[in-house]
C-alpha cells in the first residue's frame, strides 16, 4: 500500500507506452523507408517547418477575409451608411493591428465576436456583420445605438452607423474592451 502512488504511475505510463507503441513503429517504419529519419536526424531544423506549423499572429486582413457583410439593398441611403462604415472597421482594424487602440488586439475583437480565443479552425456559419440601423415604424423614437454588438451563437457582428471615423473608432474600442467579459486592467 506504501509504493500504490508509484505503481499506479508505472500501470499508466506501461499503458501510454503499449497503446502507443504499434503505432510509434508504424511511423518509424514509414520515415525509414524513404531514408527520412536519418535525414531527420542529421539536420533537424531543416524539417521543422514540415512537421511544426508556426503559430501566425491574427491580422487585421485575417477578420476582414473571415467575415461576409450583409449589405442593405444598393442605392439607398442605408447602402451608403454601410458602405462608410465598413472604410471605417477596416481602418480601425488596420489600427488595432498596429497597436493605436490600446489595450484592444485584433484577437480580443475575433472573441468578442465570436467567443473564440485563438484562431479559428473554421465555424459552422458563416461569420457575418450586420449594421445597427435606427429603428423605423413602432420603434422610430428609439435612440440610435453607439456601440457593437455581437451574437456569439449566430456569429454575428453588428457594427453601430458613425458619421465620422473618430466616433467609430472611439465607441468600437471602448464597446469591445468594456465588454463584460474582457478583463483589462
Amino acid at each position: 500500500m506504501e509504493d500504490r502512488d508509484g505503481v499506479i504511475e508505472l500501470v499508466a505510463q506501461q499503458f501510454v507506452r503499449g497503446s502507443m507503441q504499434v503505432a510509434l513503429e508504424q511511423f518509424i517504419h514509414g520515415l525509414n523507408s524513404l531514408g527520412l529519419l536519418e535525414a531527420l536526424g542529421n539536420d533537424s531544423d531543416s524539417f521543422r517547418v514540415l512537421f511544426v506549423d508556426p503559430i501566425k499572429p491574427l491580422t487585421a486582413k485575417d477578420l476582414m477575409d473571415l467575415f461576409k457583410v450583409t449589405y442593405s439593398i444598393p442605392g439607398g441611403n442605408r447602402r451608403w451608411l454601410e458602405n462608410d462604415t465598413i472604410c471605417h472597421w477596416f481602418n480601425w482594424l488596420a489600427e488595432v493591428q498596429d497597436g493605436e487602440c490600446p489595450p484592444l488586439t485584433v484577437m480580443m475583437v475575433l472573441e468578442f465576436t465570436t467567443g473564440a480565443t485563438g484562431p479559428p479552425l473554421g465555424f459552422e456559419v458563416t461569420p457575418t456583420i450586420e449594421f445597427l440601423h435606427t429603428a423605423r415604424g413602432r420603434l422610430a423614437g428609439q435612440q440610435k445605438k453607439k456601440y457593437p454588438e455581437a451574437n456569439m451563437c449566430a456569429v454575428t457582428l453588428r457594427l453601430p452607423l458613425h458619421s465620422t471615423y473618430n466616433a467609430f473608432r472611439e465607441f468600437m474600442t471602448s464597446g469591445i474592451v468594456n465588454s463584460p467579459h474582457f478583463d483589462v486592467a
